[in-house]
């Protein structure tokens, strides 16, 4: 596969063929090149029309080539016409131009690769074909040649839909590297797993604190869960070299979240020869101070709301007599927090800030990034999920919106829509701070000025993740197939609206009267839906999650209910001795 060639031109020219096999014997007697079975998505599409290539440049459709047979029976293609698109609602929605080739072989005349590029990748190449769709049921010889041809695979047809995952394992000669998702089993780890395992990835999960491990353990995608929650680095060291020596290669290391970038970079002496990491964790904890994210982003020309950092009690009177209030306080990063317990502060006067502020201050324990708060509500919060290259250029991209937070500062509702400004910004600020890998940056939209303020990039996946993967991006899988050396395997898809809830927030949220619990439902009817736990093909996770909460909370009420009793009988029995 390292022989494969980069797409040519730009994302939005991409066109897609979509190639299919069947087998011989579903054709008639009378007209081989007629298959009686046909993919379930083609059935709007009538046998009599005339089979014609789009294009986005001429409104009118430009014939391709008649149906083509040859002698032998062997093959046969076609291409589906512009006004049988109707019937295609999810692969118009792939590229911005399609062309459907359909394949059939018999057990005695199989196909030739040679024919293959010669009959059907090379017309579909001087058309502008460049990326392919493939079936569950395309043989991987097949599949191959169309790679060697210079085209690149956008997705997986399956019930007439374009799923952003690839069949690995029949285009990738050899085992596949296995993946390892370092963290704790959240909506984060479970949408990780989900997305590589998918294409057919091995995925281990590390599980170093959180939840317990099983919630992991029972997903139909992890091929093998370490818990280390009592662990130590060693522990994680030796869980890392044990899944390379049974893998045979290198595996490529997600992170769940920031301590987990600072984790790796710890041990990374100690790993840094049997593991590929999807983004350098020295250079990923580097950046993950807010403060030094902030200067490179300002320095890109990219708005930034003023502040500064909080170290000792001097940068604290410092900001309280230079900034407007109100201001809102976070930790720099997370190894840096100390006693700063909440996830945000915001603190409407510098007497506020004082006071909340001193005893942090003071102890030197903290570091804090005290910066100007940006009003607007919570769905002026935008962001951008995506992928960049070794070279710190951006190579997928997702963004959207938050619609709801609970508690403060944690999305419980967000969705992925097209906004070309917010791209703009997201690139400019991905390509500033040039750390390759899975990435994700924060903006706010000003709710008097309408400009907007960069907030924060975080170097590894989002809770949201799994918002990318409805939307139509993988930005898992290319993160993946870009830290293995198959970057030029994959094309994404042209986004698509996509909606992301987690329930269980959102309806805590809901009681506390925080948000009305239709809000932002209506904001885009037309979208795909996926949950923060629940996926329909890995139901099992989800169950274990409520499951474990549930029982943690009878045992928490059992305990109170028991102290109850406990503290009344030795009231009464007080009394009884008096």
């Amino acid at each position: 596969m390292a022989g494969l060639g980069p797409i040519g031109g730009a994302l939005s020219d991409v066109r897609v063929v979509l190639a299919y096999l069947t087998d011989r014997s579903s054709q008639t007697a009378d007209d081989p090149c007629q298959s009686k079975s046909r993919p379930d998505f083609l059935a709007a599409v009538p046998n009599s029309v005339e089979w014609v290539v789009r294009s986005d440049q001429d409104d009118s459709a430009t014939s391709l080539a008649p149906s083509h047979c040859d002698p032998a029976g062997a093959l046969f293609w076609r291409a589906i016409p512009r006004s049988a698109e109707r019937g295609l609602p999810d692969i118009a929605d792939a590229a911005q131009a399609f062309t459907i080739a359909q394949l059939a072989t018999s057990g005695s005349n199989p196909l030739d690769a040679a024919d293959v590029r010669r009959k059907i990748c090379a017309p579909l190449a001087q058309r502008g074909a460049d990326a392919v769709v493939v079936s569950l049921s395309a043989s991987s010889s097949i599949t191959k040649t169309f790679l060697e041809a210079g085209f690149r695979i956008l997705g997986t047809e399956s019930r007439g839909r374009v799923l952003p995952r690839v069949p690995l394992a029949s285009v990738v000669a050899g085992p596949l590297r296995p993946a390892i998702v370092l963290g704790r089993p959240n909506p984060n780890m479970l949408a990780q797993l989900r997305a590589l395992g998918r294409s057919g990835i091995p995925v281990y999960c590390i599980v170093v604190r959180g939840e317990p491990a099983f919630i992991a353990k029972v997903s139909k995608y992890a091929t093998g869960v370490f818990d280390l929650r009592r662990g130590g680095d060693r522990d994680v060291v030796r869980a890392i070299r044990e899944i390379a020596q049974a893998s045979g290669s290198r595996p490529i290391l997600f992170y769940g979240g920031d301590l987990d970038i600072t984790l790796t970079a710890r041990i990374w002496s100690s790993i840094a020869d049997c593991v590929t990491p999807v983004s350098d964790p020295h250079r990923a904890e580097v950046l993950n101070a807010k403060t030094e994210q902030c200067a490179r982003v300002e320095a890109a020309g990219i708005r930034v709301p003023r502040g500064g950092g909080i170290r000792n009690l001097q940068d604290l009177e410092h900001l309280c007599t230079t900034l407007t209030f109100p201001v809102i306080c976070r930790p720099v990063e997370i190894a840096s927090r100390g006693g700063f317990a909440d996830k945000i502060i915001i603190a409407q006067t510098p007497e506020e800030m004082r006071s909340r502020l001193h005893g942090l201050a003071s102890e030197g324990k903290s570091w804090v990034l005290a910066q100007e708060f940006i009003p607007g509500p919570d769905d002026s919060l935008l962001f951008a999920l995506g992928t960049c290259n070794a070279a710190g250029k951006v190579t997928s991209i997702v963004t959207g919106r938050k619609l709801c937070q609970y508690p403060a500062g944690l999305m419980c509702r967000g969705e992925a829509f097209e906004n070309a400004e917010l791209r703009g910004l997201a690139t400019a600020a991905f390509e500033a701070l040039g750390v390759e890998g899975v990435l994700g940056v924060e903006f706010k939209r000003h709710a008097l000025s309408g400009e907007l303020y960069y907030i924060e990039v975080n170097f590894r996946p989002e809770n949201i993740i799994a918002v990318t993967e409805a939307s139509g991006v993988n930005v898992l899988l290319i993160g993946y197939l870009q830290a293995a050396g198959l970057g030029t395997l994959v094309v994404p898809m042209r986004m698509r609206p996509a909606l992301w809830r987690d329930l269980s927030m959102e309806l805590l949220g809901w009681l506390s009267r925080r948000f009305a619990w239709s809000k932002g439902l209506r904001t885009n009817v037309r979208r795909r839906h996926v949950g923060a736990l629940w996926a329909s093909d890995d139901p099992w996770p989800a169950l274990a999650w409520h499951m474990s909460k549930v029982t943690r909370l009878a045992l928490k009420m059992t305990a109170v209910l028991k102290s109850a009793v406990g503290g009344e009988s030795g009231i009464r029995s007080g009394r009884a001795v008096r």
